[in-house]
């Protein structure tokens, strides 16, 4: 084999993702029928010469065993804990982080219920703030449960955390800090350093970029910012991976040569600068992934050796699939390895294919004496060609990363060439001299060079930050692919690729299949907005620990929102569903942490008409925003409250529990929104039959509902509570929680359909 390490590292993350989908069991039975095969292989002469073979089954064999050891002795110990409250003694183990106005704490966990553990790491959220260092000991009672969607229980097992938990605060925690710190705390002290630094020159948009980029740290964008970086198909630049990795190894690998004047000598410390950035960034998948193919790189420098790039690739994968064997199930790093591999395979080929068809000349000698006319010609052959790179590199790596964006994200950014064309080499600037600048700050004498650099990086972060959010929002910046059909398309393009490479016109082959999957997906997608235009559709956001409903039929669209601690999921579908305005809003609850949904509608689309109950209670933002509204109805609490459409209708009522909204449609079909806190005695008997309930928490007498199914809009550590609750009454229980929206369609006829949709974010 011309390249062994490539073949046994992409068979093994190959092999490892395989077995997540056919689970433990079936991969132990896979992996004795590939250690057969591979004896088999072993004493057969003619397979034998394939040595290919045999390193494949065996590494297949080994890679699903390891899988299925894990989830034997890991995992589904662990699984067992779900759906309890414990008490809990664990570490903290990496830095803790605020998002959706949660905190969130990485926990090694020692102890549970007074019993010693050990190899259990979990994710705990709470509301509240600890007073808690990294490696810092925390003692509290803790709601356990797992993801109950697959996949992103799967993601959160390849970061390490079995289960996730909700610390009870209110039951009493305990934090006892820790005196000795390993070393890698001084990482993380390193990493706090550097970002006290940044925040020291830069003003706080900046800074927050600037963090993502150096340090991976996206935690401190807002979530307008995260939303305009994905849309605009750049959110590579602030998740550290091969980019940031490469600028920082050939940055002090330049600077090292310039001091010691000897190469391997630079190369040799510039490995250790790698760990280093490795440890500070974290050691997540991606950097290390990258961090390893520098290191051999270098290390091929020291040696005299130039390193196969595909052969790094391949070593790189294998030694992180070794230590995790759910690696494939991390998307992140999935869409690191295929955009890499990507990149290596075909960004020449691309580039000399567009250098052809523009007719481009390859730069001529310059003779010794260099004119003007000369200078110019030089200096746009570079430029001419670094634009063609960048564009080769985008689609290359966009092009193998695009199953995993489709199939995770179900989104596909349409400008994410011309966002990397903009903002590709103004990051490499800005990441080098922040890293220069952040090094003159240690210096002493020389930190006062740190200001100007900072200016310069404050300034690039600005443009990077208006050029995002520009191309965010520009129409169709982001094809939406919420869609069942989307794996079936994405298999069927599968076969189809694979019978065309078979054709002795390769370039013929792929041409065609990339005409054919861009049809195809048009057309499935035009067809399935024709299939709703013709119904009444029903989408259930996920919304956090609330309720929001948005029902579009024909030209007629409205919105019901409970408030929640999510917002943008009911901005994407009204952008995917082709909503100009809304014609109805109804604001049933409006304490100020339950409006931020209503605020984000009322501030992204022209709403015709607003409902609110008890406007005193609002906070000022929201009455400002509805000042700039049509027509707002202040509800009378004393009686029902009414808004008709053509085919159906909106009724709500104030009690003394909360407001209850029941929605009618034609062909007898009903939905009953129940309030936190609610009685359903309090509620119009008719009501209680509704078709399907909706609901954020279990409310009183909750044994009256009769519903044909049950939509949970909790929280996620909520969920296991509801749903046992619920199943006592009902067969058909949906679940918002864990990044989920629900779906429903109301034919014409009356037929009835619902299925639950992942919606994910990075």
């Amino acid at each position: 084999m011309k390249r062994p390490f490539a073949v046994l590292g992409f068979t093994y993350l190959a092999a490892l993702t395989v077995a997540l989908f056919f689970g433990a069991e079936i991969s132990y039975f896979m992996s004795g029928i590939l250690a057969a095969l591979f004896i088999i292989s072993i004493f057969s002469p003619k397979i034998r010469k394939q040595i290919a073979i045999p390193f494949i089954t065996i590494t297949a064999s080994v890679a699903m065993l390891s899988f299925s050891l894990f989830v034997s002795f890991r995992t589904a110990p662990a699984e067992k804990l779900a759906g309890s409250e414990r008490s809990v003694t664990a570490t903290l183990c990496e830095e803790p982080y605020e998002s959706g106005g949660k905190y969130y704490y990485p926990l090694e966990v020692t102890a549970v219920g007074g019993s010693e553990i050990s190899s259990l790491k979990i994710l705990a959220s709470s509301s509240y703030v600890y007073d808690l260092d990294v490696y810092d000991e925390l003692s509290a009672n803790v709601s356990l449960y797992q993801n109950n969607d697959p996949i992103f229980e799967n993601y959160d097992i390849s970061r390490g955390y079995i289960l996730r938990g909700s610390v009870r605060h209110f039951d009493g925690v305990t934090v006892k800090h820790s005196e000795s710190k390993p070393i890698y705390y001084y990482a993380i002290e390193l990493r706090r350093t550097v970002r006290d630094v940044i925040e020291n020159y830069l003003p706080d948009d900046c800074a927050d970029l600037m963090s993502g980029v150096m340090l991976g740290d996206k935690h401190r964008l807002s979530l307008d910012e995260k939303e305009n970086f994905s849309s605009a198909g750049v959110s590579h630049v602030i998740s550290v991976s091969g980019f940031h990795v490469t600028i920082v190894a050939q940055l002090f690998l330049l600077l090292l040569t310039a001091i010691l004047r000897r190469k391997r000598a630079a190369a040799g410390i510039t490995m250790f600068v790698i760990f280093v950035f490795m440890a500070v960034a974290g050691f997540s998948p991606t950097v290390v992934r990258a961090g390893i193919m520098q290191m051999v790189f270098l290390l091929g420098m020291t040696l005299f050796r130039d390193p196969d790039l595909l052969n790094s690739l391949g070593f790189s994968t294998l030694i992180i699939c070794l230590f995790n064997p759910y690696s494939g199930a991390d998307f992140g790093f999935l869409m690191s390895v295929g955009a890499t591999f990507g990149i290596f395979i075909s960004s020449e080929k691309i580039k000399a294919y567009i250098i052809e068809k523009l007719q481009i000349k390859k730069p001529t000698r310059i003779r010794p004496v260099l004119t003007e006319e000369h200078l110019f010609e030089k200096v746009y052959q570079k430029l001419l060609s670094s634009v063609i790179s960048v564009i080769a590199v985008t689609i290359s790596a966009t092009v193998f990363s695009l199953p995993i964006t489709i199939i995770v994200f179900k989104q596909f950014p349409l400008y994410t060439v011309l966002a990397n064309l903009l903002i590709s080499y103004p990051v490499s600037i800005m990441l080098t001299l922040g890293i220069v600048g952040v090094l003159f700050h240690f210096t002493g004498v020389l930190s006062f060079l740190s200001y100007p650099l900072m200016l310069v990086c404050g300034i690039i972060s600005k443009y990077i930050l208006f050029c995002v959010k520009l191309i965010a929002d520009l129409p169709f910046s982001v094809i939406h692919m919420n869609y069942a059909f989307v794996q079936i398309w994405i298999a069927a393009m599968a076969v189809v690729l694979i019978l065309t490479l078979r054709h002795k016109n390769r370039r013929f082959a792929i041409r065609f299949t990339a005409i054919t999957s861009a049809v195809s997906l048009f057309i499935l997608i035009s067809a399935y907005n024709i299939y709703f235009s013709f119904g009444t559709s029903i989408y259930i956001a996920e919304s956090g620990d609330g309720v929001n409903i948005a029902v579009k039929s024909g030209e007629n669209t409205a919105a019901v929102t409970y408030g929640g601690s999510k917002a943008y999921d009911m901005y994407d579908y009204f952008d995917t569903a082709s909503v100009k305005d809304i014609d109805y809003l109804l604001i049933a609850e409006t304490d100020a942490y339950d409006t931020e949904n209503a605020e984000y509608i009322l501030k992204s689309f022209p709403v015709c008409n607003a409902g609110i109950y008890n406007e005193d209670k609002a906070r000022e933002k929201l009455h400002r925003i509805l000042n700039n509204t049509e027509n707002v109805i202040k509800y009378d609490p004393q009686r029902e409250n009414h808004a008709y459409f053509d085919n159906f209708d909106i009724t709500s009522i104030e009690t003394d529990g909360g407001i209850f909204t029941h929605l009618t449609f034609d062909g007898d079909f009903d939905i009953l929104i129940i309030p936190d806190g609610a009685d359903c005695a309090k509620a119009p008997s008719e009501w209680l039959n509704a078709s399907v309930c909706v609901l954020s928490e279990v409310p009183l007498n909750y044994g009256l509902l009769k519903p044909a199914a049950v939509v949970l809009s909790c929280n996620d550590e909520n969920s296991y509570s509801c749903y046992g609750k619920f199943s006592e009454i009902c067969e058909n229980i949906y679940l918002t929680c864990f990044e989920s929206n629900i779906r429903m369609r109301v034919s014409k006829g009356g037929s009835i359909s619902i299925w639950s949709e992942a919606n994910w974010l990075s």
